[in-house]
């Protein structure tokens, strides 16, 4: 495999398809606009090739790399501010980067890292970590063009027990696709989902060996096609549940990795909140989550997988969520995208009040967290079942049959 070849068709993907789609949705031109890429130091050859792209479409890449005592969810304070630092320590940021935020156009960030272990110790401060940036941001999503892609390290494919040249060609050939012909083919399941208003979903508890049974409605909230403009790898469907309609219960089988491994997760909703849970693994990690705040025991997103070239499950939760034939359901804060209200040319004013209209009628989630769990429907068990408005959708192993 040529490297330099195969991270130059990667970033040409990423400014080709991801920025200029994203920026044309706006009728802006990328030309001229100023591109902030940040990753860690080991992902330096995908950063150099997209430094070289974004500087050949004529805009202005600006290079942010960080070391692996850091987090992308913060780069400000790492592993020293928990270790070390007093709570103003690990809330610094400097005034100026709130300024850089808003001045800069579009946000790309290249996961992977030489340390993936690294807050296993320190559950209860990598959210805090999160928290101190959730205003920052809301800058970068509210305001800004975004993107997020992974790129393979040898520590992380050790990490989830691959050979790193099975690793590393997993991610490639699950990133680097025609993301074109995938929004084509998604455009039905997502007429369907926009169409749909209730969402009901069978799933099998084998720790108390019975069937949970949890609905939803979705009220006229859109159905949204994701082909490869933010998430790279891409293929999903999802929206934003009316929040305070979810109600019963669900088991997700597919594990995650948030700091530690959670896995077995059984949720209870009643009226919008989740009023009971467990995890057969990461117990304490969850309720980190879900005791966050008010908005991080309600649900912001429900979504279909649709890359059939994700045949497995990595503890990166950007790759099992896209797991063609699995859900997701994310605890946390909801979407904008799938509100008409929010859809409006609104400024950032009207947008924050029409957010807080929503959560005061009980439509919307906001939330620090948005953690998705996924659930695994290509083989279901007996009595297992997914229906929008009582049609039951089945994966055929390329796409979502609706019967």
């Amino acid at each position: 495999m040529d490297v330099e070849k195969v991270m130059s068709l990667w970033a040409k993907n990423l400014v080709d398809h991801s920025l200029k789609r994203q920026f044309e949705k706006r009728n802006l031109n990328l030309e001229q606009k100023q591109i902030l890429v940040q990753g860690e130091v080991s992902t330096e050859p995908l950063m150099i090739a997209l430094e070289e792209e974004i500087t050949k479409v004529g805009a202005f890449p600006f290079i942010r790399p960080f070391f692996s005592n850091h987090s992308r969810r913060n780069i400000f304070a790492g592993l020293p501010a928990l270790e070390f630092g007093n709570e103003k320590q690990i809330n610094f940021i400097p005034n100026s980067y709130y300024n850089l935020y808003k001045e800069i156009d579009g946000f790309v960030t290249i996961m992977g890292t030489e340390n993936p272990q690294l807050f296993e110790g320190h559950l209860n401060g990598l959210n805090k970590l999160k928290e101190s940036v959730s205003e920052l941001d809301k800058i970068r999503t509210d305001e800004s063009i975004w993107i997020l892609t992974k790129y393979p390290t040898k520590a992380e494919a050790f990490f989830e027990d691959m050979s790193y040249e099975d690793y590393k060609n997993f991610l490639i050939n699950s990133s680097i696709i025609d993301y074109a012909s995938m929004e084509k083919e998604q455009e039905v399941l997502t007429d369907f989902l926009t169409d749909t208003k209730e969402i009901f979903i069978k799933s099998y508890n084998p720790l108390e060996n019975k069937l949970c049974e949890l609905s939803m409605s979705k009220g006229n909230n859109f159905g949204i096609n994701c082909f490869g403009l933010r998430n790279v790898p891409d293929g999903e469907v999802y929206t934003s549940p009316i929040a305070n309609t979810v109600n019963g219960e669900i088991f997700l089988d597919i594990p995650i990795y948030n700091g530690i491994i959670i896995s077995g997760v059984y949720l209870k909703f009643k009226g919008g909140k989740i009023i009971d849970y467990y995890a057969q693994k990461g117990q304490d990690q969850l309720k980190n989550i879900i005791e966050t705040d008010d908005g991080s025991k309600q649900l912001g997103e429900f979504a279909l997988g649709t890359n059939y070239n994700v045949t497995r499950n990595l503890k990166e939760i950007l790759f099992s969520e896209k797991i063609g034939g699995t859900i997701h359901l994310a605890i946390g804060a909801s979407y904008d995208d799938p509100y008409p209200s929010l859809n409006a040319d609104l400024t950032t004013n009207q947008i924050n009040l029409e957010r807080n209209r929503l959560k005061g009628i009980g439509s919307y989630s906001d939330s620090v967290q948005h953690i998705d769990i996924p659930k695994d429907f290509r083989n279901p068990k007996k009595g297992e079942g997914l229906y929008l408005d009582g049609k039951e959708l089945i994966w055929n192993g390329k796409t979502w049959d609706i019967n």
